[in-house]
């Protein structure tokens, strides 16, 4: 898939602040994304969410009815015909550790810090439709892969399931 061929690819947004709003759909539509919907509150991001899945969701992880972690979680439960595996994009005005780790385990895709540029926008939508990880389903954690990349030199023990397959190659 090149990202050429998703710009129909449905994308939904939500920010409390307009001006972030009108941000985004700017950048976006610049960049001949074609179905793109914006809204200020979680909950008509959910109903627009219900009538028809989108490929990407792009949500400020302070949105006061619906920060991004607890949609996340949402998602990711599998709520009514929701994709469990739908990009998640959450946006940050501080990025702090604790609030990035906390939407890592909630399991969003990926994370823009605000103030942000046209590239990183961009960035952040290759790298979910460019370079989607394995959606991973345990007890703890539902979401995607949180390991971006193998260390040639590990000296560690093998406890990832595609560990036993390089091995035995």
């Amino acid at each position: 898939m090149s990202l050429k061929s998703s710009l129909n690819a449905r994308i939904l947004i939500a920010d409390a602040n307009p001006h972030a709003l009108r941000l985004f759909q700017d950048v976006l539509r610049l960049e001949c994304f074609t179905n793109v919907a914006a809204f200020t509150n979680g909950k008509d991001l959910l109903r627009a969410m219900l009538e028809a899945p989108p490929a990407i969701v792009i949500v400020a992880a302070d949105l006061p009815d619906a920060p991004a972690a607890a949609l996340a979680k949402l998602i990711r439960a599998g709520h009514g015909a929701i994709s469990r595996t739908t990009s998640i994009i959450a946006t940050i005005r501080q990025a702090t550790p604790d609030l990035i780790q906390m939407l890592r385990i909630a399991g969003v895709d990926e994370i823009l810090a605000q103030p942000f540029s046209a590239g990183d926008l961009l960035a952040r939508i290759e790298a979910v439709v460019l370079r989607p990880r394995r959606f991973v389903d345990t007890p703890n954690y539902r979401g995607p892969c949180r390991r971006r990349r193998m260390l040639e030199h590990y000296g560690g023990p093998l406890r990832r399931d595609a560990d036993a397959e390089a091995v035995t190659k």
